[in-house]
């Protein structure tokens, strides 16, 4: 999951933009000064974006940006301006010191969500959206439906398990299912499978065969499943995915 760190020191934009998102399957930490961004720097992980204001309380975002790329682990680290201050001269300041695009307040979701695509490329989330709306073109015009299941990882991973661990269990998972099938990889934590011309009737029996392959590969693990059905359960991709996902805080873990 690519983690995003947006600096604003107004909080109805840092909402605004955290929600938009968030929905798209980024993470995000929020920094309401420059010195908190700078402290946040020093103390996460690095972070795959930071979108900021240059209008900051203290020190300014120009200055900020700086001092960011003073930084060796943040030189090549991609900076997206977000202001109401369009000046010729702060938006060629910034993109001489290090910003690669600058988005004037108030801003579009849609038109924020694309240029933070475009600079850090595609989501899981986004990728799943993509799939899901091939699908539903497909069934529609086939008249059949399909389903969608997200497995859920309920317990803390062992320790030591890395990337290619998650790696392994989608080819698990692969394995079990069915070669029409998708399996994406949300996060390190959870999995959604893509079943074309899957009727609500089949989905427990995948899910009992996908439970057992699951289990049987990493024994200390618990899942949650949950599923929908197209049209039944949304009739576009953001519909099943909402669906599904809310599904999954009623459903018990398996193990």
């Amino acid at each position: 999951m690519k983690n995003i760190l947006v600096v604003d020191d107004s909080s109805l934009v840092r909402v605004k933009v955290k929600r938009a998102l968030e929905e798209e399957g980024f993470q995000v930490t929020e920094a309401i000064s420059g010195e908190e961004a700078l402290n946040n720097i020093g103390n996460y992980p690095i972070f795959d974006l930071i979108i900021m204001d240059i209008i900051l309380p203290g020190r300014n975002g120009l200055d900020i940006i700086e001092k960011i790329k003073e930084n060796p682990r943040y030189n090549l680290v991609p900076i997206m301006i977000l202001s109401v201050s369009h000046e010729k001269e702060n938006v060629l300041r910034a993109i001489e010191i290090g910003a690669v695009d600058f988005l004037v307040k108030p801003f579009d979701k849609e038109e924020l969500l694309a240029r933070v695509q475009k600079i850090t490329g595609e989501t899981p989330w986004q990728k799943a959206k993509k799939i899901l709306k091939l699908e539903i073109n497909r069934s529609f015009r086939s008249k059949v439906s399909f389903s969608v299941i997200m497995a859920e990882q309920k317990t803390p991973l062992p320790e030591g398990f890395k990337g290619s661990s998650i790696k392994n269990l989608k080819e698990v998972l692969e394995e079990s299912l069915r070669s029409i099938d998708t399996v994406i990889v949300l996060s390190e934590t959870s999995f959604l499978l893509v079943l074309p011309a899957m009727s609500a009737q089949d989905i427990s029996t995948v899910i009992q065969k996908v439970s057992r392959a699951l289990t049987t590969k990493e024994k200390t693990i618990s899942w949650c499943f949950a599923s929908a059905v197209y049209p039944e359960n949304g009739e576009n991709e953001e519909q099943l995915l909402k669906y599904v996902r809310n599904q999954l805080t009623l459903t018990p873990s398996s193990k």
